[in-house]
């Protein structure tokens, strides 16, 4: 149930670019989904004869990184959404040493196909917009986003409020230019009942958000010295066998961040744990709570360019609306570790947890909280610093261990 609801979501999932739909994944062995990728490449490889008898005559599972290769020198000729849907399908099925590649082959295609669009003033629609600034700010082009919005300022068109904040919070360029810019959009959202309520609760405070990362870091009393700690997906007061949980993990908890789980969560048991769980938004009034613990559905979610957001980068999303003086993250190394979570937090399959990290795209992830880091909004611990400074290719060779042995 599990795989076909994933399934369900990557067709749903389509690519903002030009109109064009990225590919269905089917789980299947190796030697058939090789067949399968080849069997989706064809269509779009009718511009080219050369590709396409190089694809037909290449069958081989043992031909896949060769077929790769070849769609990297064509990559200029491959519509954006395609190269995104090889970009995870390879990613769906571990081949991490040709993702790199593949995502600055299909970011630059983004940029350069919608960059043409949006400078002639051809009509394009919100989700266009989204998906070229957000490419520029992946590779570094903030000055062609500083552009862009000029253009569109002087047709006194608007953009949703969780795009700007996301280029606000990932460039101090882009910060600045709003600032300088104060007419140019309103972010500002009025605040009532809960959220007036968590705003109050977090405005001028430390806060510590703590990951699920397998740790033997003592950071426990270091977490529980922040004003606020925030935990993701609490089902039960955190415990553990281990007599070193607290001092690595630390014991204090007074927020949790949920993702769908909160409909799985009896609140009831946390109340004398938590003063606020936040929920996605739409969920708060039908979940089942205690009256001690002030529900909030969080209306802020940070914007990607692949994949959707998981629960670190929206913890950090939402606390920034908020006005925190200080945020750190703890225990969060992108999957890194020799785990993929600490014991007493959610267990998947092998299988589960590698289409989990495809379908939120990790780089997405690691981009996302690595600009906000660098542009100094939050701080990390020692484990999450680390992996925030990587490249892409050291991250996923780390990736490639872990997961292909």
């Amino acid at each position: 149930m599990l795989i076909d609801k994933m399934i369900r979501f990557i067709r749903q999932n389509k690519l903002y670019s030009l109109g064009v739909k990225k590919v269905p994944l089917r789980l299947e062995n190796y030697e058939s989904k090789i067949n399968h990728f080849i069997n989706f490449l064809m269509p779009y490889f009718y511009y080219d004869k050369s590709l396409v008898t190089f694809v037909r005559n290449k069958k081989a599972p043992s031909d896949f990184h060769l077929i790769i290769d070849n769609v990297l020198r064509n990559a200029e000729k491959i519509p954006c959404g395609l190269l995104f849907s090889i970009y995870d399908f390879c990613f769906m099925y571990c081949f991490f040493d040709k993702l790199p590649a593949l995502r600055s082959a299909a970011l630059l295609s983004m940029e350069r196909q919608l960059r043409d669009k949006l400078m002639k003033k051809d009509m394009c629609s919100d989700e266009a917009f989204k998906a070229y600034f957000l490419a520029c700010i992946e590779l570094g082009k903030v000055d062609k986003v500083k552009d862009v919005l000029e253009l569109i300022s002087s047709e006194d068109r608007k953009l949703s409020e969780s795009l700007l904040k996301t280029l606000v919070f990932q460039s101090e360029k882009i910060s600045n230019y709003f600032k300088l810019k104060s007419d140019f959009f309103d972010l500002s959202r009025s605040r009532s009942g809960v959220d007036k309520s968590y705003y109050n609760y977090i405005s001028g405070k430390t806060v510590a958000i703590v990951g699920p990362a397998d740790s033997d870091e003592f950071s426990g009393a270091e977490i529980d010295s922040f004003d606020v700690v925030v935990r993701l997906n609490v089902k039960n007061l955190e415990s553990s066998d281990d007599s070193d949980y607290a001092k690595i993990y630390g014991s204090k908890t007074d927020v949790a961040y949920y993702s769908s789980l909160a409909k799985k969560t009896n609140f009831a048991l946390l109340e004398n744990t938590l003063s606020f769980a936040v929920v996605p938004e739409g969920m708060a009034d039908s979940i089942n709570y205690s009256n001690k613990i002030l529900i909030r559905g969080r209306t802020h979610t940070p914007d990607f360019v692949n994949g959707s957001p998981n629960m670190i980068p929206i913890a950090i999303f939402d606390l920034l609306n908020f006005s925190p003086s200080y945020i750190k993250v703890f225990k969060c190394d992108f999957y890194s570790g020799k785990k993929i979570y600490r014991d007493n937090y959610f267990q998947g399959t092998s299988m589960t947890n590698i289409i989990n990290l495809a379908l939120h795209d990790q780089l997405s992830q690691l981009s996302f909280v690595k600009n906000v880091y660098n542009s100094g909004l939050i701080d990390a611990d020692e484990a999450c610093s680390k992996v925030l400074k990587m490249q892409p290719e050291e991250y996923f060779s780390i990736l490639s261990n872990n997961f292909n042995g």
